[in-house]
């Protein structure tokens, strides 16, 4: 049959039909994203158990049942790549499945460049190295380590140094005070834990270690440290208590309500101390820390622990312990999950409703199915066949390629929404006669369409839902059922009432058709995944209409988002429909929250238009503290408390008239690719053990409620605990704190290892190698000074690099905020229009200023924000310019703690040399912002091959810029700008070529190997080094001495002793040269009294002769000439290593330009000698 005139072109691209009927929500490819795909809750489950078991496993790759549905593959995919994971798809029907590898990053390549310098910056570095000449000591710290360093010493000054960043203050035990009575007194006592009083304090008399178990509500977070007070007042027992808290809201919301029962005010007998801000006295015996706090004090060393006598650590791991064991507080809660919510609220949306009446229209193809099986073959009457002159499928021109096989594989195929009304029409008619009539010449008509007009092989009949192979299969034609599967139709297909190809053959008796598609389905067998084994049923049997309510929303939201639209309509029942108390509500991040909060007080008018009846509180750790403590307060009466929290609330902090727990049961989490290197901060499903922890903070004044946003059969399936981080968080962090934690000669890997769940032994290798590569630690694993620094930053060390590099360079605000970007995740938030996202783009394009970099788009826009916001217009400037106002917000807190550390470390200063203004010196000059970003970055650098025109990492042939990147878009490819940082280098002469014939043109350039990746092409030139020191032979050295008579000393005895800071230098220089010179000079004498020659390394060994106890080590000296000149016989002398200052302006131990030092000895040449 021919196409009607009036039909136009087909078009080439789709995908293949699955149905005759509108296609289902996210099931078709028709123009829905990767982001839209929605698959069984089922089927969700068991993929990422699936995958990861793979990612923690040893097994290299994995595959997919070839059973699983495109929309199912695509899902697998998309979850794929957001976890650093390859997928690919191969096959066609039947045997089309999916395969999953890891990434391998074993391969280390190299790259070889050319750095021509231009001859202006030739002369630039000439001069600099000129003026400030590179020092045999700078040479030799820059050489590869060959023996270990006194890595206690190191250690020891730096902890001095920094002794009281970050640290528990110092106090010593004392008796404590009686307690005051106080409006809690009656509380207290109707805690459970009061109960327990006695058996807790005589328990942690007799031991040394105890473990206490109470549910949420219990007390034991206030009540156990007044404890041991109250034991210890009534007994005259000096103590001192410590009582860490994993969050800085926390210890400091406990300290202050410990405080309050005791009718103190904070900061007496109880305070608190977290990073940056601390409450505390000589007097205080309870102080409520962070654990980083109690850590970096443990750093110290253990004496700083020696005046505390308890130390309580809260939100342990349960073990073989003496433990205490209570109950919590006896106040019900009813917990509704998913399916309980959408049946008792009636919520539903558009999605929901369109999958409903999809729903009904496979229930009526059903219908139709069914009267098509039990329509007797006796009483069909055959309609005469129409003429159909359409040659067999195997008969087309070029059907059948070289090899026998079919080439329908190369054919595209049209989704069925995108056929003609016709080719409907004619297939449905076909698909009937041949049913219906057992008309077997149609399928000619069938093959026809499919290889001609691209209809799906796999086209479902519009009113019942078959496709050709299920009636071929049920008819019995055998020949058309292998030529069916030869061209791709998937015999795991079903049908509308859930048939697949063989069930159609067995429920007709077709036996041969049973055998042949039972042989294929045995073939493609394809995949591990058994969904049976992997996914957990719901202990209670859902009902029918659960089921389907679950079913529907599934397919109307992406699971992987927080349904902000259920949530409110909650949140409305709420309070709408229940008593009064307040409502916790958990969310993933500060974008919802903020998103939720925006919505409660300004989008919905149900909310809107009753404002001064709600009190929205958000909390999240980064915010300020003083912010969050609102949160514990009474609203006035009438006012309902509503709560927007991220897990803080979970553990950290008890709000008391919550009464309502909205769970979204999500959490974002960051998680490290140790496979491909990269940090990502992801949205996850939390652990059964946090989902009891939250359904706790409801009830605790009167019985509550807990609404899950997931359904039993996901809660079933949820991971009894997180994942510890130290599993899925970047261990170079963790490294750098082990060293100061562990035995000195016990390497981090062994010391790890001793851990509950320890990280595999290969990543923190590699944690540690890159903890070497950017100098933070010596290859013995012991930390250099910069890995001391490093570990008083609150951020990964790189990017703590990054901003001491910045403080060196003096142009710290731009690299702070670049710091905190990086650490923190990327301000700019994905259109959800798909035509919104070309503005996206010129969003970011304009704020590079120029620059073609992506760090100057996150510097530029945060300060086109800050000054939005200075101007109250931060909402519309974020909404224009696609920046999350969130994020925006909790950049500002990071960077207030990052400078704050940093003045407490003494990188940034009140005033003075290191000021605020001194170290912002250069924060104009982007060039020099670049440097300390490179700095920071190496050894995180592509190579850009121009031979081959793409772009290179270490461990990967090719890389690209990711999508968002400024770099990314088409009128830049040809653009390329290249940052290398090389630490040190070996210069590698081409004179060492294997080949006998070399190019006159390459005779004069040398390779400069940076670590062992980057090698750079030099020519000789460039590469030669200005600095006169190298291989000095004689060396001259100015030594003051503070009177003369220790110079009489050493002039009868051949021997000195100078500073300790002196004492390298002069030993570098006696072992380095042949000779080294010493010119001696009495400090405000106006003379040189001589010079002498340095016989021997400086030793440990001190002389008693000098009057000066702050001397070193003695050394051999021998007096040449011991005759005074007067300084002006040697003004003539300028000592161009000393800025070109007259060699008589010269400090103690001031090394003289080898030419100057010789002229100088030359003028007691001049002199009679004695």
């Amino acid at each position: 049959m021919s196409r009607p005139r009036n039909v136009p072109p087909r078009q080439h691209g789709g995908g293949a039909a699955s149905s005759g009927a509108p296609a289902a929500p996210g099931r078709g490819r028709g123009g829905r994203g990767l982001r839209d795909i929605r698959v069984d809750e089922e089927v969700e489950i068991a993929v990422n158990l699936s995958l990861e078991r793979f990612r923690y496993g040893e097994d290299a790759e994995m595959e997919f049942p070839s059973s699983f549905t495109r929309t199912e593959r695509a899902f697998v995919h998309r979850l794929c790549h957001s976890l650093g994971l390859i997928s690919k798809s191969k096959g066609k029907g039947a045997n089309r499945y999916l395969t999953v590898r890891k990434k391998d990053g074993s391969e280390l390549r190299h790259a070889v460049m050319t750095c021509a310098l231009a001859p202006g910056t030739k002369h630039v570095v000439s001069t600099l190295i000129r003026n400030f000449p590179v020092t045999n000591k700078e040479r030799t710290e820059l050489l590869p380590k060959t023996e270990r360093g006194n890595a206690c010493a190191v250690g020891s000054e730096n902890k001095e140094v920094n002794k009281t960043s970050g640290r528990l203050s110092d106090g010593i035990p004392q008796v404590p005070v009686k307690r005051g009575e106080s409006e809690f007194d009656s509380f207290r006592e109707s805690l459970p834990v009061f109960e327990k009083q006695e058996e807790i304090v005589k328990i942690i008399k007799d031991h040394k270690v105890v473990l206490i178990v109470g549910e949420t509500g219990s007390g034991k977070t206030t009540q156990i440290p007044q404890f041991i007070l109250d034991d210890c007042h009534k007994n005259g027992t000096p103590c001192r208590i410590f009582c860490t808290q994993p969050r800085r809201l926390a210890a400091l919301a406990v300290a202050e309500r410990v405080a309050a029962e005791r009718r103190e005010k904070i900061g007496q007998t109880v305070g608190y101390q977290i990073r940056l801000e601390s409450r505390v006295s000589p007097k205080t015996l309870v102080t409520f820390c962070t654990n980083g706090i109690l850590l970096r004090t443990l750093m110290a060393g253990d004496s700083t622990l020696s005046t505390v006598t308890h130390v309580i650590v809260k939100s342990l791991r349960k073990a073989y312990i003496d433990m205490v064991q209570f109950q919590g507080r006896p106040f019900e809660v009813k917990e509704m999950f998913l399916e309980d919510i959408l049946r008792s609220t009636g919520y539903t949306n558009k999605e929901m409703v369109r999958y409903k009446k999809e729903k009904q229209q496979e229930e009526k193809q059903q219908s139709t199915l069914t009267e098509w099986c039990s329509a007797q073959e006796n009483n069909s009457k055959l309609e005469p066949g129409r003429s159909r002159s359409v040659p067999r499928a195997t008969e087309e021109c070029g059907l059948l390629g070289d090899d026998g096989h079919t080439i329908f594989n190369q054919l595209t195929e049209k989704d069925v929404n995108c056929l003609e009304l016709w080719l409907i029409k004619e297939m449905d008619s076909c698909l009937s006669d041949i049913w219906l009539h057992k008309d077997i010449d149609a399928f000619a008509q069938v093959f026809h369409l499919i290889l001609t007009e691209n209809v799906s092989v796999d086209y479902r009949h519009s009113e019942t839902s078959a496709t050709a192979l299920m009636i071929a299969s049920g008819r019995g034609f055998l020949s058309q059922v292998e030529q069916l599967i030869s061209m791709g139709a998937d015999i795991h297909c079903r049908s509308s009432n859930g048939w697949m190809a063989v069930d159609w053959a067995k429920r007709f008796g077709q036996t041969e058709v049973v055998d042949l598609l039972e042989s294929y389905s045995a073939s493609a067998g394809f995949g591990n995944l058994d969904e049976s084994s992997l996914v957990r049923t719901s202990h209670s049997e859902l009902s029918a209409e659960d089921r389907e309510l679950l079913t529907a929303y599934h397919h109307s939201f992406d699971d992987e988002k927080v349904d902000l639209d259920l949530i409110m309509h909650l949140l409305y029942n709420i309070c709408h429909s229940c008593e009064s108390g307040a409502i916790l509500v958990f969310l993933p991040g500060y974008d919802e929250i903020v998103s939720l909060r925006d919505r409660i007080l300004f989008d919905d008018r149900r909310f809107a238009d009753n404002a001064h009846r709600y009190q929205v509180f958000m909390l999240h750790s980064n915010m300020e503290t003083l912010d969050q403590k609102k949160v514990l307060k009474s609203p006035p009466l009438g006012v309902r408390k509503i709560i927007l929290s991220t897990n803080i609330a979970e553990t950290s902090i008890t709000v008391n008239d919550v009464v309502f727990v909205i769970d979204s049961g999500k959490v974002k989490e960051k998680s490290f690719d140790a496979l491909s290197c990269v940090t990502m901060l992801k949205m996850v499903w939390i652990s059964k053990a946090s989902a009891i922890q939250r359904k706790g903070r409801a009830g605790r004044c009167q019985p509550g409620v807990c609404f899950r946003l997931f359904s039993r059969l996901r809660f079933e399936n949820m991971l009894e605990f997180q994942t510890p981080e130290l599993l899925r968080m970047p261990l170079q962090e963790l490294c750098l704190h082990t060293k100061l934690l562990a035995p000195i000669n016990c390497p981090v890997v062994d010391f790890l290892m001793k851990a509950p769940d320890p990280p595999p032994a290969l990543i923190v290798k590699n944690a540690l190698q890159m903890l070497k590569s950017i100098d933070a630690m010596d290859p013995w694993e012991d930390l250099t000074e910069l890995g001391y620094h490093l570990t008083e930053l609150p951020v990964e060390p790189h990017l703590g690099k990054m901003v001491l590099c910045a403080v060196v360079l003096k142009c710290l605000d731009p690299v702070l905020t670049i710091a905190c970007a990086l650490a923190y995740r990327d301000p700019f938030v994905l259109p959800t229009l798909a035509s919104q996202k070309r503005a996206a783009m010129l969003c970011r394009k304009r704020f590079t200023a120029g620059t073609f970099s992506d760090h100057m788009v996150l510097l530029r826009a945060f300060q086109a924000w800050q000054k939005a916001r200075s101007d109250g217009w931060e909402k519309a400037f974020c909404e224009k310019n696609f920046l999350s106002q969130a994020t925006m917000q909790i950049i500002v807190g990071m960077r207030t703690q990052l400078l704050g550390q940093l003045r407490a470390s003494g990188f940034v200063r009140a005033r003075g040399g290191a000021d605020i203004r001194d170290v912002n010196a250069n924060s104009e000059n982007w060039a020099v912002v670049k440097a300390a970003l490179v700095a920071g970055m190496y050894p995180n650098l592509v190579h850009v091959d121009r031979e081959n025109l793409v772009l290179t990492a270490p461990k990967e042939k090719k890389v690209q810029f990711h999508p968002t990147s400024v770099l990314s878009q088409p009128q830049y490819k040809k653009l390329v700008v290249v940052d290398v940082q090389g630490r040190s280098g070996d210069k590698v002469s081409s004179d060492s070529s294997d080949s006998e014939m070399e190019d006159k043109t390459t005779s004069n350039v040398l390779l400069l190997k940076l670590d062992e990746w980057l090698h750079l092409k030099l020519d000789s030139e460039a590469s030669k080094s200005p600095s006169p020191r190298q291989n000095m032979p004689v060396r001259y050295f100015i030594i003051k001495s503070s009177n003369l008579q220790n110079l009489e000393i050493s002039q009868q005895k051949g021997i000195w002793s100078t500073t300790p800071s002196n004492e390298r230098k002069l030993n570098g220089a006696f072992w380095e040269s042949s000779m080294v010179y010493l010119i001696f000079s009495v400090q405000g004498s106006g003379h040189f009294q001589g010079f002498a020659r340095m016989g021997s390394s400086i030793g440990c060994e001190k002389s008693q002769d000098w009057g000066s106890a702050g001397f070193g080590g003695v050394f051999k000296v021998e007096w040449i000439r011991k005759e005074s000149i007067p300084f002006q016989f040697a003004h003539h002398l300028l000592n161009p290593w000393n800025d070109n200052k007259k060699v008589q302006i010269s400090r103690d131990g001031q090394e003289l330009e080898p030419q100057v030092g010789e002229q100088l000895l030359q003028l007691w040449d001049h002199i009679p000698s004695e």
